[in-house]
């Protein structure tokens, strides 16, 4: 069997692609690896050569990747750039997998969508919270409807990157770790809940937590963390809590239903709630370790079966698969999970007010966000540019990334590993 050729975008979280899905994989190969900084290409190279993988060609620009013979391209560069990378991609004819996020404003989202549908390319969203096993199963327990409709949601990511903020940002000033806004990277806590239950939010409102000196010190300029609620199209209601908290990692949804409730606060297991009998207000609780029905016995070489998922739906959707379309993020999707939060720091710059989201899906709806390029992206929003902390607005001394840079190079000689830190 001819294997598909694989393009990776990104030498750093791409490579945790290539680690965990493709390296290995009985139809498909990576073919290309592309990294702005000829550095990290040059440790990445050595590393794979040192394991016995070779063949792989390395380039530093985009357009020698798009213009590859590389059938699909994973994109997992800077966040920020993610839209116009997927963008080009797709109009070179590449099938796309995106890693989050989609997009930094609702103009890329317009562009995205449209660059979608003109390539009839399959664009599949990496949102790995949805895809552990236990997300799985939450969503076939949802789904099979014994649990009634959803009444609201929770869902938090707790991620305190502070400690290895020189690792994340190497010292740049300009990397989008370091400007944008707290709401931003939202799908991890509320892809979940909306790739269970199928919904998507019509409103949003949040609040901020502000720039705390654990971050501020290594540069970061945005606050610190952050929470929203939304209305749901069904009418329930949720509620999103991220950020850069002092606490364990944590990511979890919970799911409060007509007739009980999910809960998933492992990546293993999934703890189901019923009122038992109906209407006693007695509950009965069970926990279970699920495997999906898509299990196959080729990822137990994986660190992460979340990425071993993504890559087997995204290249089965593209020979056709149906239940693999249906399981894969589409774009869509994907803005679904994305726009609230970057209108819910909308809603926080001007005070907590409610804001209405936009279905994408409607190219006249579209169209009244073409040329919204708001955003804190300096070199993106123009006269549009937004703060990227409501409550505060100052300005970083260089010696804080020159710093930042020096920890970064320091850790590159004695800790340096593939992937994603």
């Amino acid at each position: 069997m001819k294997k598909r050729k694989i393009g990776i975008l990104g030498a750093t979280r791409g490579i945790n692609f290539a680690m965990d899905g493709l390296f290995g994989h009985p139809e498909a190969e990576v073919a290309v690896i592309c990294d702005s900084s000829s550095k990290q290409l040059q440790r990445v190279s050595e590393k794979l050569n040192e394991a016995g993988i070779t063949g792989i060609r390395y380039c530093q620009h985009e357009s020698e990747l798009y213009s590859s013979d590389c059938e699909c391209v994973v994109i997992a560069n800077y966040a920020n750039r993610h839209a116009e990378s997927a963008i080009a991609a797709l109009e070179q004819g590449k099938h796309v997998l995106s890693e989050v996020q989609p997009v930094q404003n609702l103009a890329e989202a317009v562009r995205l969508c449209e660059a979608v549908e003109r390539s009839g390319k399959i664009y599949h969203y990496a949102e790995n919270c949805c895809f552990s096993e236990a997300a799985l199963e939450c969503r076939r327990q949802f789904r099979s409807g014994d649990y009634g409709v959803l009444v609201e949601a929770d869902g938090e990511f707790i991620n305190d990157c502070s400690g290895r903020w020189h690792l994340l940002t190497r010292g740049q000033r300009m990397h989008w770790r370091n400007f944008v806004p707290s709401t931003f990277y939202c799908t991890h806590g509320l892809g979940p809940i909306f790739y269970t239950t199928g919904e998507r939010a019509v409103s949003v409102a949040g609040m901020e937590v502000p720039r705390m000196p654990y971050l501020a010190k290594r540069g970061a300029r945005s606050g610190s963390a952050s929470c929203f609620n939304m209305q749901l199209s069904s009418g329930a209601i949720a509620r999103i809590i991220m950020g850069n908290y002092k606490h364990p990692y944590r990511s979890a949804f919970r799911l409060i239903c007509e007739k009980g409730s999910l809960l998933y606060s492992s990546r293993d297991k999934l703890q189901l709630i019923r009122e038992e009998p109906v209407g006693s207000g007695k509950f009965a609780s069970s926990e279970i370790q699920p495997r999906s029905s898509y299990w196959s016995e080729r990822y137990t070489a994986s660190q992460s079966t979340d990425i071993a998922y993504m890559l087997d739906f995204f290249l089965n959707a593209i020979s056709g698969d149906r239940n693999a379309i249906a399981m894969g993020i589409d774009v869509y999707s994907a803005l679904d999970m994305a726009i609230p939060g970057l209108l819910a720091y909308r809603s926080i710059l001007n005070g907590g007010n409610v804001v209405e989201i936009p279905d994408f899906r409607d190219p006249a709806v579209r169209e009244q966000y073409r040329n919204d390029i708001a955003c804190t992206d300096p070199d993106v929003a123009g006269d549009q540019l937004l703060p990227s902390c409501s409550t505060w607005q100052g300005t970083v001394p260089d010696e804080v990334y020159e710093e930042e840079a020096a920890l970064f190079e320091e850790a590159m000689k004695t800790q340096f590993k593939l992937g994603f830190y």
